[in-house]
């Protein structure tokens, strides 16, 4: 199952980095390969079967000052 999880992933580079680096679209191909990054990660946890990280606790962990500030100012 890995060999093909990896198979589809290069596909789909293959597909989308080169017209990004043609048009010179540096932050896009940035933020497909951070994408492509996490979406590798989880893929790969999933796949062999080990506890997969819950992205709301991450979420929250991460705007949980914001939501603070935002709190205080409007106080």
């Amino acid at each position: 199952m890995i060999p093909l999880l990896i198979s589809i992933f290069i596909l789909i580079i293959a597909y989308e980095v080169p017209p990004l680096i043609r048009e010179k679209q540096w932050r896009v191909l940035a933020v497909f390969g951070t994408l492509m990054l996490a979406a590798m990660l989880f893929s790969f946890l999933a796949v062999l079967r080990l506890p997969v990280p819950n992205i709301s606790t991450v979420v929250e962990t991460l705007f949980e000052p914001v939501s603070e500030a935002i709190t205080r100012l409007l106080q």
